[in-house]
Parts: structure tokens; C-alpha cells; sequence
């Protein structure tokens, strides 16, 4: 088992050699439980599987305010909830990646105003997903410009009701926040799970933005039947993998511009 950065932690340890017992009772003692381990990567409060709260809603009519704490998730499989998110955000390891995002405005007033939380999330989700190579934070951005031209409050209506109105700065759809919180749909783990209002603040629609991304890799493999390139990645985060329209060679343009910009900048 690679464990790469993650950390394992051993539970209930006094149940296992935490104190001394007699010679005649060691035969007793249980030697190893799969059950007893909890996985935590250095980004988390959390071991995988868990989420933070620091409210509860009671019979979904109100929140109330409590300790603070970690608590199970149905699915027992990763969930990230806007709480968490802003935690992750203010880690030293999320505000200096060793991969950070070119500095060029690419000719926008706001075109550095989020780079922070665009190397942050690229590494964190580079973490979780391990893939090679890896995402550049520098294409994140480049579809940043693409999608909103880095303005916060950016909207656009579908014309397909089930996709519904995209917003923020990597303007998420109604459809893919539904994707991204449901542990009984397309993705099987890593979900993230936001209320509708969150979806408009920098910080959490960037990170959702980003973990989608990683998603859409899966799609671009399945339409190209190959390993895909980031940039035919941001195509299809764009929904215009087989499309040869003008207006689509004009975003691939665009993207191909804005990357060139960056590595020279």
C-alpha cells in the first residue's frame, strides 16, 4: 500500500498495547483491525470519511450552533462541506504550494485578484487525485478567464433547464453542484456538498470548480479513448469536446493564448 502523504492513525490503541497485561493473557490480544484505522491527509481537520461541523439542523427547520467536532458521513467515503473549505483555505501548506499560478493579468482588471485560492485548490485536488501529470494551476486560470473573466458575481442562463444557471468565477451549473453532493450518482467519492448561496463565494467555487475538473478528465477520456491533455480537459469542462463551431475554436484559441502568456510570463 503506497501511503504517500497521508498519515495513519491508529484508534482505540489502548485496547491494543496501551497498558500492560499479564504474560498469561497476551494471547488475547488482538493483533490487527482495519476497522481501527483512520486515514488523515494534512489538508483535513477530519480523517477520510468525516466531515467538520460546527452546527447541527435539527429535523432540517433550523441550525443550531455546537462543538465543534468530526462527524461520520453517511457514505463513508470523502466529503468536503463549505465549513471545511474555508478551514483548507487557511492552511500554510494551501497558501504555499510548491506550484504556483503565473502572475499575468492576461488583460483583465481582476486577473490576479484569486490566484492565491487558484494555486491552493489546484494543489490540494492534485493531492487528492494524484494524477500524472498533474493539473497546472495556470490552466485552472486560464479557464477562469474563459468562463467569467475573473468577475465573482457572473451568471449565465442554459438553455437546457436540467444544467440551469451557471455561476461564479468557473461558473458552476445547477446540474454539476447536484453531481458533485450526490453519493448515489456519476462520481463515487470525493464529493462536495455546498448550499446554493455558497456556490456564488470565490473560495468555494473555485474549489468545487476545480475537483469537477478532475471529473471532466474522466468524461475527455471516454469521448477521446485516450489519456486526455489538461488543455482538452478545459474543452470539455467547456462542453465542446466533438464541437467545430467558430465560437469553439475561438475559446480553444483563447485558452491556447492565455497558457502561452502565462509560461512566458
Amino acid at each position: 500500500m503506497e501511503l504517500g502523504d497521508d498519515l495513519l492513525h491508529f484508534v482505540r490503541w489502548s485496547d491494543v498495547i496501551g497498558k500492560i497485561f499479564p504474560k498469561s493473557k497476551v494471547y488475547k490480544i488482538p493483533f490487527f483491525d482495519s476497522r481501527n484505522i483512520e486515514v488523515k491527509i494534512p489538508w483535513r481537520r477530519c480523517p477520510i470519511g468525516q466531515h467538520w461541523v460546527s452546527q447541527h439542523d435539527r429535523q432540517k427547520k433550523n441550525l443550531e450552533d455546537v462543538d465543534p467536532h468530526c462527524r461520520r458521513n453517511p457514505s463513508a467515503k470523502d466529503l468536503l462541506k463549505g465549513e471545511e473549505i474555508d478551514l483548507i483555505a487557511t492552511l500554510d501548506i494551501f497558501k504555499n504550494p510548491k506550484v504556483q499560478v503565473s502572475s499575468h493579468k492576461l488583460g483583465f482588471k481582476f486577473g490576479t485578484k484569486y490566484d492565491d485560492l487558484i494555486s491552493g485548490w489546484t494543489a490540494y485536488w492534485n493531492d487528492i487525485f494524484k494524477i500524472d501529470p498533474a493539473l497546472h494551476p495556470n490552466a485552472v486560470k486560464a479557464l477562469m478567464a474563459t468562463e467569467s473573466s475573473f468577475i465573482a458575481t457572473g451568471s449565465a442562463k442554459n438553455k437546457d433547464p436540467k444544467i440551469g444557471l451557471a455561476r461564479g468565477l468557473i461558473q458552476i451549473t445547477e446540474e454539476t453542484y447536484r453531481i458533485l453532493k450526490d453519493n448515489k450518482g456519476e462520481i463515487k467519492d470525493h464529493y462536495v456538498e455546498l448550499e446554493d448561496h455558497e456556490l456564488w463565494e470565490p473560495n468555494k467555487n473555485i474549489c468545487a470548480s476545480v475537483r469537477w475538473l478532475f471529473r471532466k478528465r474522466d468524461k475527455a477520456e471516454g469521448r477521446l479513448e485516450r489519456k486526455p491533455t489538461w488543455e482538452e480537459v478545459l474543452i470539455e469542462y467547456k462542453g465542446r469536446t466533438r464541437s467545430k463551431t467558430e465560437k469553439t475554436q475561438k475559446i480553444k484559441n483563447d485558452i491556447k493564448k492565455y497558457l502561452k502568456d502565462m509560461e512566458e510570463n
